[in-house]
């Protein structure tokens, strides 16, 4: 069992399930502190799994196991998941659009999906801003930011000096 939850389809299965209960029970559960607890746990849950499967995928190609190159697109892919999945909880709670009078909800998706990616990166603009529980989640988000962003650099490097060496043409080509 522990076996094929540890294959890219197992962990992609086990991240798009974690992914859709945590929308489901945002988008279903009344406003209120029960909301917010569910929320707020699943999206560390989710960021567990996320950063689990991110670090199977390291190993994997750290320990010159799988194809790189199908390797580091599995990664960007569950990236675009990370994202995506933050941004629709941002568009079911809403951001603060401060370039606007009044400062108004917006809960657009592409909207939500540009806030998604500037909390993530941590460029953040200052054009929206999270309310409420929001606010945790892009804390939570932002952090992961940082550690996947300089993983994916430092990776990247690693790729870079392989590929170099020559040694990161054949790289796992022994398992095709």
């Amino acid at each position: 069992m522990i076996k094929k939850l540890t294959t890219v389809t197992g962990q992609l299965f086990i991240f798009i399930c974690i992914g859709g209960l945590w929308y489901a029970l945002a988008s279903s559960l009344p406003e209120g502190i029960w909301r917010s607890s569910f929320t707020i746990s699943l999206a560390f849950v989710f960021c567990a799994v996320f950063l689990w499967s991110l670090f199977h995928t390291l190993q994997r190609i750290y320990g010159g196991q799988g194809i790189l190159w199908q390797e580091l697109a599995r990664s960007v892919f569950n990236v675009f998941l990370l994202l995506l999945a933050f941004a629709l909880i941002y568009q079911k709670i809403g951001i603060v659009d401060t370039t606007h009078d009044g400062k108004p909800l917006n809960y657009n998706f592409w909207i939500c999906c540009y806030y998604s990616v500037m909390t993530f990166t941590t460029t953040g603009y200052g054009d929206f801003e999270p309310q409420g529980i929001g606010r945790v989640l892009a804390s939570i988000q932002a952090l992961i930011g940082y550690l996947v962003l300089g993983l994916m650099a430092s990776t990247s490097m690693s790729v870079v000096q392989w590929t170099a060496k020559g040694s990161g043409i054949t790289r796992g080509a022994d398992n095709i």
